[in-house]
């Protein structure tokens, strides 16, 4: 059997893993990652994809873990232009019964518990919030919040309902691609000397005594099986820590795992310009957040216990998120139709013996047994801070993931293509992405074409998805590189783009049958709610 050494092993292709591969490789080690699936398949492509501080954390007062994501923030904007972008948040504010001036005591000075709604329906509350999370961002800080009168708030987004209106707030967070964001981490990680390897998952590991001192992998698309020897194994496969822990003989578990589902709709349906910040009936925080022509609705926060292999949104979910929607837009008329698809994602937070899954705490924890490091915990905006403190365990070389830029911006396209699509390439894709493109077209013009008229997407993204970005399946590009998914998943293009990739990755007609067969039982599984709900939607 093949056998490599390395400095490090680590396991996990989502945000958290390619963070680590990235620190470590940055700073000399050498670093092999693998992941069982694609990159960022699990919670780093199924979270609400926003940059942010946590504003409905400081209701627990969990005001480092706000400075601290709010810092990440401004570096992730500056670092990673494009793919994470400003996003201005919209709290309209309406009729309560409750006592303002008590809440507000209540948060500032005692334990007592506050939704964070109810905090921010006291006007003065309101003030405070805001301006404190502009405090605490500091020099990070995007713009200014600003305080609206019911006019104002209507001028901003005329399909909120007016009745009951008092006025509200604008904030300042950020919206990031979370799948492009872990993928041009990953690419950048290889950069520095990491060897990434998606599809490849852990069989056995190996051990010396009770030390961990590798692993024995199995390459899922080949077949094939070899030894990885290392001086440290990173275990960081966020929801399935307690899983591969209890593989590795390492018996205590950690996770209190939280589902967030998500529905999407058009954006020509629920006209926002800002994110709007709602109350759901249980008192949590969830969001409308415009996406450039969706909108994504959501998030519910349920513990879970089922397979993380097989989370989907449920009927509950769906109901839950659309009565919530249609409260607050009753014009729009949001019903079971207008889902285009649905996706959930498993949160792995950290076991604190927390009454409710909300309640716990967003902070990660690092555990070191028997050779192995295993990191959980924490979110999408503080990646970077959780693999600097996996890595800081490992060696006395400072970080300087601060300093590197995940995507060099290109200011001009070398190839004619219509503004659409200009802009598109411009905000997804490095200087060096649009060049290897370049090149691709030069030699064959009708890459630069679209994949469908609709959108701006064009065929040789595909070729670089499969070339450049460890595309390897059909759903890799459709839901992980391009995006098709969450706009036209039963496109009429899947085949076209099948028989693409085959020519690309040389696959039979046989595997090219077999990919799109797998693509569309991910498009069912976005629509298995449907199953839950005794409605006829046809």
């Amino acid at each position: 059997m093949e056998r490599e050494e390395a400095d490090l092993l680590v396991i996990g292709g989502g945000i958290t893993g390619a963070g680590i591969a990235l620190d470590a490789a940055s700073r000399g080690l050498k670093v092999i990652l693998v992941e069982k699936e694609d990159f960022a398949s699990g919670t780093s492509s199924n979270s609400s994809k926003l940059i942010h501080g946590g504003f409905r954390y400081l209701k627990s007062r969990d005001f480092k873990l706000v400075f601290e994501a709010l810092h990440e923030r401004g570096l992730l904007l500056r670092l990673a232009p494009g793919v994470v972008e400003p996003l201005p948040f919209l709290i309209p504010v309406y009729n309560s019964s409750i006592r303002y001036i008590t809440k507000l005591f209540l948060w500032l000075f005692s334990h007592e518990k506050t939704t964070m709604m109810e905090l921010i329906k006291a006007p003065l509350a309101l003030r405070i919030s805001v301006a404190l999370y502009d405090l605490l961002a500091g020099k990070q800080k995007i713009k200014k919040h600003k305080i609206l009168s019911k006019s104002e708030v209507l001028r901003a987004e005329p399909m909120l309902s007016p009745e009951g209106l008092k006025g509200g707030a604008i904030y300042y967070d950020a919206f990031g691609l979370d799948f492009r964001l872990t993928l041009s981490v990953i690419k950048k990680a290889c950069e520095h000397g990491a060897r990434c390897l998606n599809y490849t998952e852990v069989v056995d590991f190996i051990k010396e005594g009770k030390n961990i001192v590798g692993a024995r992998l199995r390459d899922k698309i080949k077949g094939r099986e070899y030894e990885i020897f290392a001086k440290k194994i990173i275990i960081a496969v966020g929801p399935w820590a307690d899983e591969l822990r209890s593989k590795a003989d390492l018996k205590e578990k950690i996770l209190r795992p939280s589902k967030g589902s998500h529905i999407i709709i058009s954006r020509e349906k629920l006209k926002i310009n800002n994110a709007i910040v709602m109350e759901a009936s249980d008192g949590r925080l969830t969001f409308a957040i415009p996406w450039e022509d969706l909108v994504i609705i959501g998030t519910t926060d349920i513990e879970y216990d089922k397979s993380i292999d097989e989370v989907r949104a449920t009927g509950e979910e769906v109901s839950y998120l659309l009565e919530i929607v249609n409260r607050y837009f009753p014009s729009a008329k949001i019903n079971y139709k207008d889902i285009i698809t649905t996706y959930s994602g498993v949160r792995p937070l950290i076991d604190t013996r927390s009454s409710s899954v909300g309640d716990v705490s967003r902070e990660h924890r690092i555990t070191e047994e028997n050779g192995a490091i295993t990191i959980a915990g924490g979110k999408l905006t503080t990646y970077r801070v959780m693999a600097k403190d996996v890595v800081d365990r490992i060696t006395k070389k400072p970080c300087v993931t601060q300093e590197i830029k995940l995507k060099e911006q290109c200011e001009e396209i070398p190839f004619e293509v219509e503004e659409d699509i200009k802009n598109h390439l411009v905000k997804i894709y490095s200087k060096r992405d649009i060049e290897k493109m370049a090149g691709m077209i030069e030699k064959n013009e009708k890459l630069k074409e679209r994949i469908l008229p609709s959108l701006p997407c064009i065929w040789a993204e595909i070729d670089l998805a499969a070339k450049h970005e460890f595309a390897v399946k059909l759903s890799d590009v459709m839901i992980r590189r391009l995006g098709i998914y969450f706009r036209k998943p039963k496109s009429k293009a899947i085949e076209n783009i099948a028989k693409h990739m085959a020519k690309l990755l040389g696959w039979s007609d046989e595997r090219t049958k077999l990919e799109i067969e797998e693509y569309l039982k991910e498009v069912e599984k976005g629509m298995e709610w449907k199953r839950d709900i005794n409605i006829n939607l046809e």
